[in-house]
């Protein structure tokens, strides 16, 4: 039997984690695994997953650690 661990940091949104989730599907189809989903949303314990498949919600990272999210540069002046 394989085991395998899926992640996917993904605490704004579900997109991630419903592709892991269909991968994990696929896989399983494919034979006997053992899969880990580690996920940053709590929520991916919600879907249907196949036998065999166990989670593992990630709490958010402390705020010091986050890393800001990049802004394009302004171009131009601003006038009133």
């Amino acid at each position: 039997m394989r085991r395998i661990a899926f992640y996917s940091h993904d605490e704004h949104g579900l997109g991630h984690v419903r592709r892991s989730i269909a991968i994990v599907h696929a896989r399983t189809a494919a034979g006997p695994t053992s899969i880990l989903l580690v996920a940053g949303a709590r929520e991916a314990a919600l879907f249907k997953l196949p036998e065999g498949t166990d989670t593992l919600a990630l709490p958010d990272p402390p705020r010091f650690l986050r890393i800001p999210a990049r802004r394009p540069a302004r171009t131009g002046s601003v006038s009133a």
